[in-house]
């Protein structure tokens, strides 16, 4: 009973989605929004397909900063409902702007490592959520390889 539930409501979001993109185009809301860079013990790093868009590509994980929270609270928070993995300490990389769907969006973007690799995928929400290496990443969308590459940047900033 509970599968057929969130089949019913991952497929009624499908339907309001564009709905929203089209109010989000109309208002051009100003929203903040956090993304992270998850890595495990053996180096890989976590990508996930949100439920809620057709098709939708590989990102990371991520999400709204809710009124009240900070950044960093938020990017933990999204991390745990999207996947189960509870973050104890991230490391601000960049952030980015964004203009998708109408929204004028500031990202605020993290790195941190997990110790856990375990998922616990929130179905509501996340379609799949995989590890991947980085020799072997699927395509990501623009604002993705934005993030990849201050990822990047940081990692080989360390290394020296």
């Amino acid at each position: 009973m509970l599968k057929l539930f969130q089949k019913l409501i991952n497929r009624l979001t499908r339907i309001l989605f564009p709905v929203a993109v089209w109010w989000w185009r109309l208002t051009k809301p100003k929203t903040y929004g956090v993304k992270v860079v998850v890595e495990n013990k053996t180096g890989e790093i976590l990508l996930i397909r949100v439920a809620y868009i057709p098709q939708a590509a590989w990102v990371f994980p991520g999400g709204k900063i809710e009124k009240g929270e900070n950044s960093q609270v938020a990017a933990k928070r999204e991390v745990l409902e999207e996947v189960g993995i509870e973050l104890k300490s991230l490391t601000h990389i960049g952030e980015y702007f964004s203009a998708k769907w109408g929204k004028r969006d500031t990202v605020n973007v993290f790195c941190a490592k997990s110790e856990d690799s375990n998922l616990k995928i929130n179905d509501f929400e996340i379609e799949e959520a995989k590890w991947f290496t980085l020799s072997n990443l699927p395509s990501l969308p623009p604002n993705n390889k934005k993030i990849l590459k201050m990822y990047e940047r940081y990692k080989s900033s360390k290394s020296k």
